[in-house]
């Protein structure tokens, strides 16, 4: 091996190992917050968002990937922050109602994770962290209230009778 070969094996290494370095997240310092929709009286989806501000202990910002209904979603980050935003949509008859852990990857945990999906493997990786996702359910209901739409009648009767009173009256 030549002093070229042996330059660059060894450039790959060290850029491997320092990209390794620089990749992961050691002791993540999470601050989320989520927001569901619950009305399925305009939409014909329920929409899930989080956001969320990631410190790492070796101030990095890492790439992100959201574990989410079985397939991996690339988290969306701020340039100028170490702020993150992820959101998806499922149909009203497939959202869940309750409580919905969504587990966040880095490059490396990602890669592993499509393996395992691509293959069929059952080998368990964990999240860098986890967010749980609180959703209440979804409501059906008109955004007007029976009770106001029948007092809307009630004064259109009243309008109606009123003005034939009046009518019969001249």
């Amino acid at each position: 091996m030549d002093f070229r070969h042996f330059f660059i094996l060894q450039l790959i290494v060290f850029s491997t190992l320092f990209i390794g370095i620089l990749g992961d997240c050691p002791n993540p310092k999470v601050e989320s917050s989520t927001y569901t929709s619950g009305d399925a009286f305009f939409s014909t989806e329920t929409v899930y968002s989080i956001e969320l501000t990631v410190t790492c202990s070796n101030n990095q910002a890492p790439s992100l990937y959201a574990f989410v209904n079985n397939e991996l979603i690339l988290v969306t980050k701020s340039t100028s922050s170490n702020s993150y935003q992820v959101s998806w949509s499922l149909p009203h008859n497939k959202a869940v109602k309750g409580t919905i852990p969504v587990g966040f990857y880095d490059d490396e945990g990602a890669s592993t994770m499509r393996k395992n999906m691509r293959y069929g493997e059952d080998v368990k990786v964990d999240p860098l962290f986890t967010v749980d996702v609180e959703h209440k359910g979804i409501k059906t209901q008109s955004f007007i209230a029976p009770g106001f739409v029948a007092m809307l009648l009630s004064l259109l009767v009243w309008w109606l009778a009123n003005t034939a009173r009046q009518k019969l009256m001249e």
